[in-house]
């Protein structure tokens, strides 16, 4: 078996038209290559660490149609009650170590794969065969299921398409040219991926500080079990007024948590709308940016 790193997108500014191009969904999970040898199949993250383990709901059922072998190129997705794709949701079940968190997570949050390219099949190499051509294979072959689907592709339209993943509040499109080769483990123009920044509700679980009487930035939490988990800072959006008052309503809310932490914790008592582009692989917000006007009263109504 020849393992490969997945093929990466360049990243641009906008959507685009072009005959040339199918549009696929930029999915918010974990970049992951199947390889498929019959009724069991192996899984990597696009670093190339195992992560069969993880997830038997992928791993165990047949992907392909029977007595055929291949290598899959897709994404690891867990929906959330709005029935979107939701990457915290899936990095706890990637971060599942034992056996009981591992079949515990598969019962209440189920992952699916969603193919989105086929690089080998049987013994035969498809990385030097136009994406048209893998893609109609890839429908050829795949078994579709609860866990399992294939991507759909849009041609030429990416303009309206990323208005569609706007509405839905996906994480973006990827373009690629109908006629590219696979090239493993490269970014290349020919894969092209559009970013859609999206909006999340998060808890203000502490602030740091650097001048007297104002914050520098508030940490932001989400919520997980019967705590919160920290998911970043963020200080753009943050007027120097705001800071002042930001350091009023947090200041006597400070608490005392062990170990040493990267912002000063506070009592959660209010929540922000954050804008951002994407999750990290630490679980961490990129690039946030708050948009609640924390210096009206709609603060104070969001507090709990």
């Amino acid at each position: 078996m020849t393992f490969l790193l997945p093929m990466e997108p360049e990243l641009v500014a906008n959507p685009f038209d072009d005959p040339e191009f199918l549009f696929q969904v930029k999915w918010d999970g974990i970049r992951s290559l199947v390889y498929t040898t019959g009724p069991n199949s192996r899984l990597y993250n696009r670093r190339g660490r195992e992560i069969t383990r993880q997830y038997p709901e992928i791993a165990e059922p047949a992907i392909l149609v029977p007595g055929h072998t291949g290598t899959l190129d897709g994404e690891l997705i867990v929906l959330d009650e709005q029935g979107k794709p939701s990457f915290p949701l899936v990095l706890r079940r990637d971060r599942a170590q034992t056996t009981l968190t591992i079949n515990h997570g598969r019962r209440s949050r189920p992952v699916i794969f969603m193919a989105f390219d086929l690089l080998t099949l049987d013994d035969r190499s498809l990385l030097n065969v136009p994406l048209t051509e893998r893609l109609s294979l890839l429908a050829a072959h795949l078994i579709p299921g609860p866990f399992v689907q294939m991507t759909t592709s849009h041609p030429a339209n990416g303009v309206a398409f990323f208005a569609a993943v706007q509405e839905l509040g996906l994480e973006g499109m990827v373009g690629k040219d109908r006629s590219s080769f696979y090239l493993p483990g490269r970014k290349h123009p020919a894969w092209r991926k559009v970013k859609n920044y999206r909006e999340i509700v998060c808890q203000v679980i502490g602030f740091t500080q650097k001048q007297p009487g104002q914050v520098t930035a508030l940490a932001l939490g989400i919520p997980h079990e019967n705590d919160f988990t920290y998911v970043g800072k963020v200080a753009n959006g943050i007027s120097a007024k705001e800071a002042i008052n930001w350091y009023q309503w947090l200041s006597p809310l400070r608490r005392e948590q062990p170990g040493k932490q990267a912002y000063i914790p506070v009592t959660p008592r209010f929540r922000v709308r954050v804008q951002f582009l994407e999750w990290t692989p630490e679980m961490r917000l990129r690039h946030p940016v708050l948009i609640t006007p924390s210096g009206s009263p709609s603060a104070r109504k969001n507090s709990n």
